[in-house]
């Protein structure tokens, strides 16, 4: 069964910062204790990182603590999507 892909605005925060940081997915993967493959599935809208591996994230990207926070928002922004009653 294929995974479907739903727009993800923490993907392409992820992917954002960590190109601007100029790192490798398997850089930000080891610093944030994940596999390259999860950090690929969340960067292409597949899956979204729970609270504990979002605030990772925001550790192994060097974020502030602004960046941080939207990256957090944009994550529970995300998890809501599955909570609307169709």
């Amino acid at each position: 069964m294929q995974k479907q892909r739903i727009e993800s605005l923490i993907g392409e925060l992820v992917r954002l910062y960590r190109e601007h940081n100029r790192q490798t997915i398997r850089e930000v993967a080891i610093k944030a204790g994940c596999s390259s493959g999860t950090i690929t599935q969340i960067e292409r809208g597949y899956i979204n990182p729970s609270e504990d591996l979002t605030a990772r994230l925001g550790d192994a990207l060097n974020l502030t603590e602004q960046e941080a926070s939207s990256l957090l928002f944009a994550r529970n922004r995300r998890a809501a999507q599955y909570l609307r009653p169709a």
